[in-house]
């Protein structure tokens, strides 16, 4: 969960780093929010499939109900400090309708909610990633040791695989966060 101030350098590293294949956004039927034709041009640029909601799935009525039965442990939604983020909780609901959570039993206690700080990170975007060769792109085929990703990836299992992945499209800038790796 992370909120940023409609900055397009913020919204493409996020999208880098955790890899988004699908972003919902509140559907304009005006066509005049300039702001929202933005944002999904950028999401575009990097390949990012755009889904239209409507307003409804964003209303936040049921919010404490709803992601206590999802979140594991204990403490309830509004004794978090994300509770006080009222459009990434707007954002949450959507999520949540949108992906029919709430009628799969097995979900019920499974979810943890944190906090994303955008500072914590080096802020990559598309054109970097593509410029420094850190992940293998769609034209190198089947060769991957044209990237970054492809020479230091040597993991066994697809978890380390995704493990590197994070770190070299995450790359951290405390020291002291560095170190305890």
């Amino acid at each position: 969960m992370a909120v940023w101030l409609n900055s397009s350098k913020d919204q493409n590293s996020l999208t880098i780093q955790y890899q988004v294949k699908e972003c919902l956004v509140l559907s304009d039927d005006t066509g005049k929010d300039l702001e929202l034709k933005k944002m999904i041009n950028n999401l575009e640029r990097c390949d990012i499939l755009i889904s239209p909601c409507k307003k409804k799935l964003f209303s936040t009525s049921n919010l404490e109900q709803d992601v206590n039965r999802l979140l594991e442990g204990d403490i309830s939604i509004s004794a978090r400090s994300e509770f006080d983020l009222k459009a990434s909780m707007s954002s949450l609901c959507c999520l949540i309708q949108y992906l029919s959570l709430l009628s799969d039993e097995s979900n019920s206690g499974s979810f943890t909610l944190k906090q994303h700080t955008l500072n914590q990170y080096m802020r990559l975007d598309s054109s970097a990633v593509k410029a420094l060769n850190l992940v293998p792109s769609a034209s190198d085929g089947s060769n991957k040791s044209m990237s970054l990703l492809g020479i230091l990836d040597k993991c066994k299992t697809a978890q380390g695989s995704r493990l590197i992945s994070q770190w070299i499209k995450q790359p951290l800038l405390d020291i002291e966060s560095i170190g305890m790796l």
